[in-house]
């Protein structure tokens, strides 16, 4: 385009008698495509480097063409939706007289040990002095607490599979059944506002997992207000049964040399592109945070890319006239550069600090 105009005003400089060579060089300086270059990759490193500060690691150089073909987005529950631990859903003692009992007899001792059921059942009460305390099979815990013999383990409640939520023991104190405790996975508090903000946006969830039994995963969708569920599965299993240029792909993941589980979005691609958003922590909520840092990638580019276009529209005609030498169409040019980089760095820093919310 630039060697078009360069070549449109040597012509029309010839046409009316004056010399058109310089005039045809200072278009081809001040029309150079470099601002639009600037424009596009700029903010990449720029939307990378504030992104590390609020814990997303990595933007893909497309993510932000990628996020608006995004229709529905598959997502492991295991650490994005769900905590990776469990949680007290219900303590149903024999005798409702006895229903603080239970909880202290079965917190107590649960505090003497690092088994993830215990773990969970452990904050049903205080420290207390549990002694003696051994564990077994299938989270079994034997002790005693205030010189009380306490036992609790996976034999209260049967029922079909498809029935079963969580994981249920049987309480024994003084060798007497009390009652039962049943846990399951913990759900993320904000889970449901941030699928909900999805959802908003255009963006349908689909929960999937590979761990979770069909009821679980149940429980955890109506939390969340998710109705497309699949258990037994993994979500690139699923994401194969979907259109791929709208689907997306959210699942915790563990990157080598680094400690914990991080989150990895594969937003929808096309041949050649980077669409990989990925966040050191796992959780909804950093994803969702990691989504505003590519919509902040994209309109930081158009803003660029409109500064590029007004510099050549306002440097053109006055090089075109002759009103500039070569020498200061060369300045205008850097200067016109130096802009667009500063419009592209500045409107990452504004488009980020602004409340999503």
């Amino acid at each position: 385009m630039e060697l078009v105009a360069a070549g449109a005003t040597w012509w029309g400089s010839e046409l009316v008698g004056r010399e058109g060579l310089a005039p045809a060089l200072a278009v081809l300086l001040v029309a150079s495509p470099l601002g639009f270059l600037v424009a596009r990759y700029l903010p990449v490193p720029v939307v990378r480097r504030v992104g590390r500060r609020g814990g997303t690691t990595y933007v893909g150089s497309s993510a932000d063409r990628a996020l608006t073909r995004l229709r529905q987005l598959v997502i492991e529950v295991e650490h994005v939706v769900t905590t990776g631990d469990l949680v007290v859903l219900d303590v149903v003692p024999l005798d409702l007289r006895h229903k603080n009992d239970l909880r202290w007899f079965a917190g107590a001792l649960a505090h003497g040990s690092t088994d993830p059921v215990a773990r969970a059942i452990a904050k049903l009460s205080g420290l207390g002095r549990p002694i003696d305390v051994s564990q077994g099979p299938s989270h079994e815990l034997r002790g005693a607490v205030d010189r009380h013999p306490v036992r609790f383990g996976v034999n209260g409640v049967d029922g079909p599979p498809d029935q079963v939520i969580g994981t249920t023991v049987r309480v024994d104190v003084d060798q007497r059944p009390m009652g039962h405790i049943t846990v399951a996975d913990e759900v993320r508090k904000n889970a449901a506002r941030c699928l909900s903000t999805l959802r908003a946006e255009g963006i349908e969830p689909i929960l999937v997992s590979s761990s979770l039994s069909a009821p679980d995963l149940k429980r955890v969708s109506e939390q969340v207000g998710v109705t497309q569920i699949h258990h037994g599965t993994d979500a690139s299993t699923i994401a194969a049964t979907l259109p791929p240029d709208t689907t997306g792909i959210l699942r915790a993941a563990t990157v080598p040399g680094a400690s914990g589980v991080t989150a990895e979005t594969t937003l929808p691609s096309e041949p050649g592109e980077d669409t990989v958003v990925r966040c050191a922590s796992p959780s909804i909520d950093a994803v969702l945070e990691s989504i505003q840092h590519v919509r902040c990638l994209r309109r930081a580019r158009l803003v660029a890319r409109v500064c590029a276009a007004v510099a050549i529209v306002v440097a053109v005609p006055l090089a075109a006239t002759g009103l500039i030498t070569i020498a200061h169409a060369a300045l205008l040019a850097a200067a016109n550069l130096l802009f667009v980089a500063v419009v592209a760095s500045s409107a990452v820093m504004f488009y980020s600090s602004q409340d999503p919310n």
